[in-house]
């Protein structure tokens, strides 16, 4: 476990920086002496191994404390960290306790802590004792609830064992090469399944974790020496964007990009000013990493992960030859295998051993996989079916945009229109529209409508939220 680790290296290198936080260098011994003040406070709770606590708490180093701790006493956390507690209150009554900022009590809640000022002061003040650890947890517990909303917006709730937390660290050690010098910066909440696993491994190897305002991103990287951080590909593109001119890139950093397809022409930009390696992840929440693209030339392909499975389906459930498109079924050492309390969902995604993400891939022959979008996006113009990731792409590729996404929309007559939602800010509507109605006519694609929008809705693992987005396309098709 991360909190044993963490002990270990606050005996081996106590003055090692563990993390940078509020404007201070943390060092291992503190943290540790945190830590175990927490673990303190947090048994007087009574909560017994196995327990399920949900953990609300917006500041992130105090929420990564609270989820090492009661990680270390065997109780399994969720993190709503950025997500609004009134939207999970239908859920709350899975947890034993949820962990708040100061606030009334919340219905629903079997137990609420509230951590005021003064409570907080005490949890990580609690005077050592010398009382021993408690017994470490089984493998087979539970370490974290997962929810995820997919691209629909519906929650679904899953756990995951110590053993698949264990497994999936493993993987981000063995792509990343955390080492003793290495310093992750945090840019997503810890209810984003990679984030929790991505920065405990740093942990791990002795490194430092990165806490700041993300207004302060482009001026941290550089002198902070950051090595290590994750951004999802709109994120990223707009974090270019802002760029100043005399930025100095970074020696050694490397980003992780997860959630959408990370597009040839942004990693070049990305490469040429930020980064000195670019991982573009396809994975799922509910079972890990599948498979990872480091290089330009990869063509949208990317190499299976050693201890994943995939195999590309026809309609009648046969696998299909090599490059022909099919439907995606995964499997892996480290999948949880259903949702809670949702036996429909889970007979529909999970049969017999493989999870079915409803993506459209291929495979190529020698191990790698390409993502081509999900079968239940494909949209039906004319009569002709499209996947939008790939206009998407294209778009990218051509357009000076922050983000775009596609849709389609009923025409009075009942025949699906094609709707191109973007994020802009360099062109004027009129300019974008023309432009990206010339890069789809090229491709056979006419009377194309587009809307210039503030942005694109996206989930917390940044894929497009097609039901939202055509909401937001109508009522901006209205004006």
């Amino acid at each position: 476990m991360t909190a044993d680790y963490i002990a270990f290296h606050a005996t081996q290198c106590p003055t090692a920086v563990a993390a940078l936080y509020a404007g201070r260098e943390i060092t291992y011994a503190e943290m540790n002496r945190s830590l175990r003040s927490i673990m303190r406070s947090l048994r007087e709770l009574d909560l017994p191994q196995g327990s399920r606590v949900a953990v609300a708490f917006n500041d992130s180093y105090i929420h990564l404390l609270l989820l090492l701790a009661f990680e270390r006493l065997g109780i399994a956390t969720a993190s709503l960290q950025q997500v609004n507690v009134a939207r999970a209150l239908p859920t709350l009554s899975r947890f034993d306790l949820i962990v708040t900022d100061p606030q009334p009590p919340i219905a629903g809640a079997r137990r609420h802590l509230a951590l005021t000022q003064d409570r907080l002061r005490s949890l990580l003040t609690r005077p050592d004792s010398g009382e021993p650890e408690s017994m470490r947890p089984s493998d087979g517990l539970p370490a974290r609830l997962l929810h995820t909303s997919g691209t629909t917006a519906a929650p679904k709730w899953f756990e995951i064992s110590r053993r698949a937390q264990e497994g999936m660290m493993h993987e981000w050690a063995l792509h990343f090469a955390f080492t003793s010098r290495s310093r992750t910066l945090l840019t997503l909440p810890f209810n984003v399944r990679a984030v929790y696993e991505f920065v405990s491994t740093c942990l791990r190897a002795r490194g430092a974790v990165v806490f700041d305002d993300p207004k302060q991103w482009t001026r941290l990287l550089t002198p902070a020496r950051i090595t290590h951080t994750i951004f999802l590909p709109v994120v990223l593109a707009r974090l270019l964007e802002e760029l100043p001119a005399d930025f100095a890139k970074p020696s050694d950093l490397t980003i992780l990009c997860f959630g959408a397809h990370l597009s040839p022409a942004l990693r070049e930009r990305a490469m040429r000013r930020l980064a000195t390696g670019i991982c573009d992840l396809y994975g799922t929440i509910e079972v890990g990493s599948i498979s990872t693209s480091w290089n330009i030339g990869d063509g949208g392909f990317g190499a299976i992960c050693p201890r994943a499975v995939v195999e590309a389906l026809d309609e009648s459930g046969m696998s299909v030859t090599p490059g022909t498109p099919g439907r995606i079924r995964l499997k892996t050492d480290y999948m949880t295998d259903g949702y809670l309390d949702d036996p429909e969902t889970t007979r529909r995604m999970f049969r017999d051993g493989w999870f079915y993400p409803g993506d459209i891939g291929t495979l190529d022959g020698r191990g790698s996989l390409r993502i081509l979008g999900r079968g239940d996006d494909m949209l039906n113009i004319g009569g002709v079916k499209y996947l939008p990731s790939v206009l998407e792409e294209l778009i990218r590729a051509a357009v000076p945009v922050n983000d775009v996404g596609v849709c389609s929309l009923p025409r009075e007559d009942g025949v699906e229109e094609l709707w191109i939602g973007v994020a802009a800010p360099l062109l004027d509507g009129s300019e974008l529209a023309e432009r990206i109605v010339t890069v789809l006519r090229a491709h056979g694609l006419e009377g194309v409508q587009v809307k210039k929008l503030d942005g694109v809705p996206r989930n917390a693992n940044g894929k497009i939220q097609r039901n939202l987005l055509k909401e937001i396309v109508a009522r901006a098709a209205r004006r």
